[in-house]
């Protein structure tokens, strides 16, 4: 959960954003952090990745990982500026850009626990977009890369036919990952099997819209927006049909890549 809910000020009064771990099973809380700013970046296993924003000249962004099991807090990475962060096949990728004055610019991957660094690309990196699950194009100040999940480096690459940034969100064993399909102003959900490298469409209901969210390795809650309200509904890859499951304000979940 991510909220204003708590009486934390910063030293010019500035109320901070917290972030709590809430157990579904019996209620009970932990806070993990407090911030200027904070945002959700993904879930790999038991491992919750946000990035925060702390008040400083200039300010100061850092990604960071918490994982429930253990609890233990690992801070991945801290810049000025990110232009992506992102959780991908369980790994955290981000990319820094060379207005950044506190980090070097580049895209690179890290494990959850901050093992595992990779440098994929060294120079100046402006946008990322995930153009299918294992693929991504890279716009750089020297040109466009494709990069594929597990390579040791980008190659270069056209300008990419299409722009659009596809935010999957993993099933907690990886061996599906749920994504929002839109074309012709039609809205699907799809479950891409990480194994057959194949899509399933689930629904496709008017209003279909994140945040997804994985109950366990075969049903999936997913959110519809209409001029009644906000719903969300759960669904199994078993199959039958689709529940109403609550009535909800609609607010943000994940960020996309960039």
């Amino acid at each position: 959960l991510v909220s204003l809910r708590d009486p934390k000020y910063d030293s010019s009064g500035r109320l901070l954003t917290s972030i709590t771990l809430v157990n579904v099973s019996d209620g009970t809380t932990t806070d993990l952090d407090h911030a200027e700013q904070i945002q959700l970046i993904g879930w790999v296993n038991t491992t919750i990745i946000y990035e925060e924003e702390t008040a400083l000249n200039p300010a100061s962004f850092s990604i960071v990982s918490y994982n429930y099991a253990t609890s233990s807090r690992d801070l991945l990475a801290t810049s000025s500026q990110f232009n992506s962060a992102f959780v991908a096949g369980g790994s955290v990728y981000y990319s820094v850009p060379a207005t950044a004055s506190t980090s070097a610019d580049g895209f690179f991957v890290t494990k959850p626990d901050g093992s595992g660094k990779q440098t994929i690309i060294n120079h100046d990196t402006w946008t990322v977009l995930r153009n299918s699950y294992s693929a991504m194009s890279i716009q750089t100040s020297s040109g466009w890369y494709n990069y594929k999940m597990g390579d040791a480096s980008a190659a270069t690459e056209n300008t990419p036919s299409s722009f659009e940034n596809k935010l999957y969100i993993d099933s907690p064993d990886g061996k599906h990952s749920a994504w929002i399909n839109t074309s012709n102003g039609k809205t699907q959900l799809l479950v891409y099997n990480t194994i057959s490298g194949k899509d399933t469409v689930l629904v496709t209901p008017a209003g279909l819209s994140y945040p997804l969210r994985w109950l366990d390795n075969n049903t999936l809650v997913y959110r519809v927006t209409n001029n009644q309200g906000s719903f969300d509904y759960i669904v199994s890859l078993d199959g039958g049909a689709t529940k109403k499951i609550s009535d909800v304000i609609n607010v943000s979940g994940y960020a996309a890549g960039s």
